[in-house]
């Protein structure tokens, strides 16, 4: 559990390289068989540049990088909402970002960001409960 709550303090940031392999092990684990997200050919022919992460992939990232902040005892309440606003592309690092929102007892809201090296590509939020040891 973090020692202190401070608002507005910013949690570590957790980075990942989207890899192929990482995009269809993930998409395959979800069960999320849309092309876009493991054939760039489908995935240009739709608009995007490259294939895409997935909506699962963003909720993970967004866990991971609370439970590395907070340890793997934090009971995630919600995750979300959060918009994606650009395409999280193949071949680029992402890196997840948070900040504590508010502070409500062992209740933590946070506003949640992700970005790679073209910008930001998620805004949202998730709200934690913190538990305490005895």
């Amino acid at each position: 559990m973090p020692a202190e709550l401070v608002l507005g303090s910013e949690i570590p940031a957790v980075s990942i390289a989207v890899t192929v392999q990482r995009m269809v092990m993930e998409a395959g684990a979800n069960r999320d068989f849309m092309p876009v997200h493991h054939d760039a050919r489908v995935a240009r022919a739709q608009g995007a540049p490259d294939m895409y992460v997935n909506t699962f992939f963003v909720a993970a990232m967004i866990e991971r990088t609370i439970r590395e902040w907070a340890g793997t005892e934090v009971r995630v309440l919600r995750i979300g909402p959060f918009r994606m606003t650009r395409f999280a592309c193949v071949g680029r690092m992402l890196t997840c970002r948070g900040r504590i929102a508010a502070v409500d007892g062992v209740e933590v809201e946070l506003e949640m960001s992700m970005e790679d090296d073209a910008g930001p590509t998620m805004s949202g939020r998730a709200r934690v409960r913190l538990e305490r040891r005895t």
